[in-house]
């Protein structure tokens, strides 16, 4: 069973982590898209959306930069989830469970949230370092 996030939140994370590694040096799109791995388009629209939201904050110009609008550990996985995706829903509200379903469903979302809480921006840029230094080859003279 696969349940997996969207490509979209993927990039995001990728993209606050590059925003929080250079800290207030701010990157360009260019340089996010480059660090991250991320197509450009895809970029585009997702910085549109954590700007829009606060998480991200954009200067305009020939020197335009992004930098991170909030600290690391103020960022939280759910609250870039649902920016990036929308609110977590398990049924179609058009044609919903009986109420004893709902109510399951809703004790789950509630779980699942307070999860997806715990984990901020921070632990997936400590994260990210481990595995740039594992990566790095290492060299003996």
């Amino acid at each position: 069973m696969a349940c997996r996030l969207s490509q979209r939140v993927e990039y995001a994370v990728r993209a606050l982590i590059e925003l929080a590694l250079v800290g207030d040096a701010g990157l360009s799109g260019t340089q996010i898209a480059t660090r991250g791995q991320i197509p450009k388009p895809f970029l585009k629209q997702i910085l549109a959306i954590l700007v829009k939201g606060g998480i991200v904050e954009s200067t305009r110009g020939p020197r335009g930069k992004y930098c991170l609008g909030q600290r690391p550990e103020e960022i939280s996985l759910c609250r870039l989830l649902a920016m990036v995706e929308g609110e977590i829903v398990f049924f179609d509200p058009a044609t919903p469970p009986g109420p004893a379903i709902q109510t399951l469903y809703s004790d789950i979302r509630d779980g699942l949230v307070g999860v997806l809480d715990r984990f901020t921006l921070d632990a997936f840029v400590e994260a990210a370092g481990k595995d740039r230094n594992e990566t790095r080859p290492m060299f003996f003279i």
